[in-house]
């Protein structure tokens, strides 16, 4: 058997799934070249493994298209998925937080809060006596610091 017989049938027994589609190209281009020097049988039997590689470098082609918008659609659905699970922990803890902090603020921001000028306590009834005093040393709102004329009574 000749060099060129046992490259061949070298190719002949190769597994084209175990290929790339380069490699399954370059043999498919060498087994067209060979196919007018080979006898009857051996014309057969290439003729099919042509064949059979044609259909497998299709496939593969049609596999990588695939697979390529496979991974396409699946990178839109994790991001439309991640998006989705972000949503709904936000939503959670605002629901979370509205329950939460509903009941425990009102109960503690009473005693935070600062008194103002309106929040200030109403006079007691010794502050009203010390008021209506004016014998007292302290002068009151209604009393002014000088001196009144007093009126005394006609004489008659």
């Amino acid at each position: 058997m000749s060099k060129s017989r046992v490259l061949f049938w070298k190719v002949i027994r190769k597994t084209p799934k175990a290929l790339s589609v380069k490699w399954m190209e370059r043999y498919e281009h060498y087994l067209s070249a060979k196919l007018p020097t080979l006898d009857e049988q051996e014309k057969i039997v290439c003729q099919n493994r042509i064949e059979l590689l044609r259909q497998e470098i299709q496939f593969q082609r049609k596999e990588k298209k695939d697979d390529q918008r496979h991974q396409k659609v699946f990178g839109v659905e994790r991001v439309s998925v991640g998006i989705a699970i972000g949503a709904i922990v936000i939503a959670a803890a605002g629901l979370i937080y509205e329950i939460f902090f509903s009941k425990v603020l009102p109960a503690t921001s009473e005693a935070t809060l600062p008194t103002t000028y309106r929040q200030t306590p109403a006079p007691t009834i010794a502050s009203q006596e010390s008021e209506s005093n004016p014998s007292s040393t302290t002068p009151s709102p209604k009393q002014s610091p000088t001196a009144q004329p007093s009126v005394s009574p006609p004489e008659s």
